[in-house]
């Protein structure tokens, strides 16, 4: 016999993982298509992985598979915006050293 109401949460927890990590997939699309950061906030990226963090140790401590997958590919995504905007950040930085440098 099968249990509607651990099926219905087995639900409820795909659709929501998969709205709530999907939706930093256009992001990431965005950013290494214009190699562009301009309005993300570093504070914002810091908050976000350690709350996943967070979510994925939560998950293990609940042994739910569906909370430590969703989340491990969010970290994931997060990670890849976190290294462009690190790449980008010192490159600008190091290209402002040179400007500077060449005008002195």
């Amino acid at each position: 016999m099968i249990n509607i109401d651990t099926t219905a949460s087995f639900f409820v927890g795909l659709f929501s993982g998969f709205g709530t990590t999907s939706s930093f997939l256009p992001q990431v699309i965005h950013i290494y298509k214009t190699n562009s950061i301009s309005g993300l906030s570093p504070y914002l990226l810091f908050i976000h992985i350690c709350g996943t963090t967070g979510w994925i140790l939560y998950g293990f401590l609940r042994k739910d598979m569906i909370i430590i997958s969703f989340n491990i590919i969010s970290f994931t995504l997060l990670s890849l915006i976190i290294c462009k905007y690190v790449q980008i950040y010192y490159l600008n930085s190091i290209s402002r050293m040179i400007e500077i440098s060449s005008i002195v």
